[in-house]
């Protein structure tokens, strides 16, 4: 039986092919209470949630903190200890999309990204796209199939001078 081409097949991203089928195309859906880590996009797959876990100084144990505002602006420990859960269950191949929410310092998806250039540079090359969305009013299968859709914006164009005819 033959399997209809990739949709992703013609894509290109920072100047490569994208010839992974949607199910080597891994989302993750970030926001300040933690991740999602879909390693498939196909309808029905079910997300490995990623806790930050932050130090209980009263009690004297870690615990997930599920208002985790402290995480990304509090303890550079707790946000690299978070960044490093999320890159250890990665899967070993394959495209990798990111949604989250915010801009700049507001963006656990930008600063995720900035942490891995310079501690996981390798991640760089299979990072497709980062897109903000409004997690809070979507659902789930409404992000797989955003990233099933996921179009990466080609490389730059290049002017190019044409001699007159």
């Amino acid at each position: 039986m033959n399997t209809p081409p990739s949709p992703l097949g013609s894509l290109t991203a920072n100047g490569r092919s994208l010839s992974a089928p949607p199910s080597a195309l891994s989302l993750i859906v970030m926001d300040h209470k933690g991740a999602r880590l879909y390693r498939s996009v196909n309808r029905g797959t079910v997300a490995q949630l990623i806790r930050p876990v932050v130090a209980d100084q009263v009690h004297g144990h870690s615990h997930h903190d599920w208002q985790a505002k402290e995480f990304v602006r509090g303890p550079v420990s707790g946000v690299r200890a978070f960044f490093a859960a999320i890159v250890k269950v990665l899967p070993a191949t394959g495209d990798l999309l990111f949604f989250g929410t915010g801009k700049g310092s507001g963006s656990e998806v930008e600063q995720f990204i900035a942490w891995q250039q310079t501690h996981h540079p390798q991640l760089s090359a299979r990072i497709i796209g980062a897109v903000a969305v409004d997690q809070h009013h979507t659902t789930e299968a409404q992000w797989l199939a955003a990233a099933r859709d996921f179009s990466p914006r080609p490389p730059a164009f290049t002017a190019v001078t044409l001699p007159a005819a």
